[in-house]
Parts: C-alpha cells; sequence; structure tokens
C-alpha cells in the first residue's frame, strides 16, 4: 500500500530509493499500482512528513477515482490501476559456462 511505500522511501538511503514502487491486489483481477517521490534535495525527516501530508489528502482530492496523482513541494503520490512505470528488471541468472 502507499503507506508501505512512503515508509520504505523514508528509511531508504537517498541515493538508493528515489521512487520506490509497488502495487497491491484491489478488486477480482485488478490491481493497483503506487509510487511514492521525494526530490534528492529532501531530508529524510521533510519527506516523510510531505509524503504523510500528501497521502491524508488522498480521500478527499481523489475521492474514487481509479487513478490519482497528489504533488506537494518536493514530493508526490501517485497511484492507478494502469502500470504507468517500468517494473523492475527479473533477477539474471548467473552466466553459464
Amino acid at each position: 500500500n502507499l503507506t508501505s511505500l512512503a515508509t520504505t522511501r523514508t528509511t531508504a538511503p537517498a541515493s538508493k530509493l528515489m521512487f520506490p514502487t509497488g502495487n497491491i491486489p484491489y478488486t477480482g483481477l485488478q490491481i493497483i499500482y503506487g509510487l511514492v517521490h521525494c526530490t534528492r534535495d529532501s531530508s529524510l525527516a521533510y519527506c516523510k512528513q510531505c509524503l504523510d501530508t500528501t497521502r491524508s489528502r488522498i480521500p478527499k482530492t481523489c475521492d474514487t477515482a481509479h487513478g490519482c496523482e497528489i504533488a506537494m513541494g518536493s514530493c508526490r503520490v501517485r497511484y492507478d490501476t494502469e502500470l504507468f512505470y517500468d517494473p523492475p528488471p527479473p533477477n539474471s541468472s548467473p552466466p553459464s559456462n
């Protein structure tokens, strides 16, 4: 969920995880894809505060939309029922000899 994505972002080193993404089952076969982001110049404390504030605006701003994006200053939260980011590459196998 967006809360765990934001928690991941605010506990990881800024250089390692600038665009954490994830997905959760929604209804039946439908999936919700999510992304949280803070700019590199944001401290972890500011990033967490910004993302918490942004996430709290989702119910009022997005209502029942299947997708929504809220940006505030140096952070943004986005979700959608359509995949909007490139999935990470699959784990590669070690080279065979």
